[in-house]
């Protein structure tokens, strides 16, 4: 262990925004159904996430709906949304975006609700592979894409 130099931070993560999936692992029957929730931790201004693209084992799940979740509009805010689902390759996205004048939000909550059905026996990780979460001046929001194990017994 190396030791601690008084002014220079610890090689501990910075606590700042993040996104995970809730759970951060899942397991179903085949045929059964499976909610994921993409979270947005310690969000600070957040004001659209646009888009979010997802991409899965087409082999093994079916996106049946993705909803918006309740973190950009806590505030009682309107949002407007946008989604596209392609089971044949496995891959979807969703736009979610606050109205001009809104502001952001801060904070933790659910960004979005993923459905899915099980359709094959396997494993596959849901991955977020695109996220375009920016502040309310429309400046990026840095975060690790988020990925999450599925299988299917």
């Amino acid at each position: 262990m190396s030791p601690s130099i008084p002014g220079v931070p610890s090689a501990a993560p910075a606590a700042g925004p993040r996104l995970i999936f809730m759970p951060g692992r899942a397991q179903t029957q085949l045929g059964g159904q499976l909610n994921l929730t993409l979270q947005g931790e310690l969000m600070q201004d957040l004001f659209t996430a646009s888009p979010i693209r997802l991409k899965w084992d087409p082999k093994v799940l079916r996106l049946n709906e993705i909803t918006p979740g309740e973190l950009l509009s806590r505030d009682n805010q309107r949002i407007t949304s946008a989604k596209d689902i392609r089971n044949d390759s496995g891959e979807a996205w969703i736009t979610m975006n606050r109205l001009p004048g809104a502001g952001g939000v801060n904070g933790s909550g659910g960004l979005a609700t993923l459905s899915f059905t099980a359709i094959g026996k396997g494993a596959t990780v849901v991955v977020v592979s695109e996220f375009g979460l920016r502040n309310a001046q429309l400046q990026p929001i840095a975060v690790t894409a988020p990925a999450v194990e599925v299988t299917v017994q």
